[in-house]
């Protein structure tokens, strides 16, 4: 009796262990998922703000192929002044040489991702010319990029100018 005894206990005590091991096993998969998905989002985010800042570069130095690549053929850009350009718009006004940006820097930028879709926010202070009259402004901004074709694509932007002092 004692020997059937001890054989019970012995069992519910496996039993209890394997019970137990369950979620310790389980919650170990999630933290080693978790940990990935963080070195996988850090990648993405860096690499959505490398496009970023490509953009912000292209600008400055008016390459239009540059451009080309990083707005979708989509896009929707929304100055600060409230007028909504297309693609072929900013594009055509910088062949034209109907703007032109001397620089541009970026400053507070966040990025947030959902799986295709980033979103950056952040400050320009940018110095440009348009239409042959000099701007020095400060805004801030709000872009989309979507995952296409396994690249970043800009498509929609949207700056909102900041009160003067």
């Amino acid at each position: 009796m004692i020997r059937s005894g001890v054989h019970s206990m012995n069992r519910r005590v496996l039993v209890t262990i394997a019970i137990l091991s369950v979620p310790l096993a389980s919650h170990a998969a999630t933290r080693t998922a978790s940990r990935k998905n963080t070195t996988t989002s850090r990648q993405v985010i860096a690499e959505v703000l490398r496009i970023d800042q490509e953009r912000a570069d292209a600008f400055v130095n008016n390459d239009t192929a540059a451009l080309d690549r990083i707005m979708a053929d989509d896009c929707t850009y929304v100055h600060p002044n409230g007028r909504v350009e297309t693609k072929a718009e900013v594009l055509e006004g910088l062949k034209n040489h109907d703007r032109t940006y001397v620089s541009i820097e970026r400053d507070d930028v966040k990025v947030r991702v959902f799986r295709t879709i980033a979103i950056v926010t952040g400050r320009n202070n940018l110095k440009a010319k348009y239409q042959g009259k000099d701007y020095n402004v400060q805004n801030r901004f709000l872009r989309v990029y979507e995952k296409r074709n396994g690249r970043w694509q800009l498509v929609a932007h949207q700056a909102t100018s900041m009160p003067k002092p």
